[in-house]
């Protein structure tokens, strides 16, 4: 694959349409427009003019950022990094996601979603991250629900987050864990706190407060599975699993960090639910900002042999701990990812929800 970022699958072919406002895009009434934006993180689904067969875009968006997931929710794909500056408006072109280039147009080309090809022979499991009451449409036949975020609950109001979870369940799936940290105000001087001034921080206090809100919010007849992102230190969970105890002893962390990931089974009896976060993970591992696109540091299609060895290390003690665990990653499906995933013993993966069908595709669930 190119040096571009592909965030699609198959080709797609169309008409080239470098209007910069979407109103002016849509007004063009062209099926097949291949729209071409200065940045594509400034946009969301609604701004996405429904003749759009693909977006084009010089800004590169790195697969290990938080727009990843917003660029895979947007609805057509998105082919990132690309030179457009040369791109004439009309112009017919053809978009390969597989090999992450532009050709002249010749022929229709393929779909954008076209068959996912080769598939692994592994029990992966695939869990569906949820944003909005929509992306449960687009998870498909996902195994589960991933954790949600707390800050996404509350985006969402109770009313629709009650009607989400009534649906999860109606789908068969557990009530999800919820993450707990984002929202939280830096705790005063002396107030117990989790994390560290650099990344994240919260206050104990302000945690617990927002729990008690969402059980009884929520109408909850069994409390959420309670999870701390940006988890380093065994002391800090151990005073929070101490103070939750009257509460529910139902706790778990993201590990994304590499304290975390080696000193893991210091915390497993108060841990029902271990995530690895690749995206921190590897930042942290790698010494890279993860926003800072570099292929070779932070490669889109694989998972760095450092970073690998931590995820193998972590699976092996919540494994041994007999927690659930999974791996949440924004990266580019394929076969080869996939056989690397199940070589690190990760039975579980957590992705944006438009993506689980393709990882689906790729690791079929063994027939009954």
């Amino acid at each position: 694959m190119s040096g571009h970022l592909s965030y699609g699958f198959g080709t797609v072919a169309g008409v080239v349409r470098k209007e910069p406002e979407a109103s002016r895009c849509a007004q063009r009434e062209e099926d097949g427009t291949i729209w071409v934006v200065p940045r594509v993180t400034a946009l969301s689904p609604r701004d996405v003019p429904a003749t759009v067969r693909a977006v084009l875009t010089p800004e590169p968006v790195s697969m290990y950022s938080h727009e990843a997931s917003a660029v895979w929710r947007l609805g057509p794909p998105v082919l990132a990094g690309v030179d457009t500056s040369r791109l004439e408006d009309g112009a017919r072109v053809v978009v390969d996601f597989e090999e992450g280039r532009l050709r002249s147009r010749r022929g229709s080309g393929g779909a954008a979603n076209g068959p996912a090809g080769r598939t692994v022979s592994a029990r992966i499991d695939v869990l569906a991250e949820l944003e909005t009451a929509a992306d449960l449409q687009a998870a498909g036949d996902a195994d589960g629900i991933a954790v949600l975020d707390i800050e996404d609950v509350v985006r969402m109001g109770a009313g629709r987050a009650r009607d989400l979870l009534r649906e999860i369940g109606a789908r068969g799936h557990a009530t999800p864990a919820v993450r707990f940290f984002d929202r939280n105000p830096r705790p005063a001087p002396g107030e117990p706190r989790i994390g560290r001034r650099g990344a994240r921080i919260a206050s104990e206090d302000a945690v617990v407060a927002e729990f008690l809100h969402l059980v009884e919010a929520l109408d909850l007849g069994r409390a959420p599975t309670v999870v701390l992102p940006m988890y380093a230190h065994a002391h800090e969970f151990e005073r929070f699993a101490e103070r939750m105890a009257p509460l529910t002893d139902r706790l778990g962390v993201t590990v994304e960090c590499a304290e975390a990931a080696l000193c893991l089974g210091r915390i497993m009896p108060y841990c029902s639910l271990v995530e690895i976060g690749l995206n921190d993970l590897t930042q942290f591992s790698v010494a890279w900002d993860r926003d800072v696109v570099n292929s070779e540091v932070m490669s889109p299609c694989r998972i760095s042999e450092g970073v690998a060895a931590l995820i193998a290390r972590v699976s092996a003690t919540a494994a041994g701990g007999r927690a659930q665990y999974s791996l949440g990653l924004d990266l580019r499906p394929s076969p080869e990812l996939a056989e690397q995933i199940a070589g690190l013993g990760v039975p579980a993966i957590s992705c944006p929800a438009p993506l689980a069908a393709r990882w689906r595709a790729i690791v079929p669930r063994p027939k009954a």
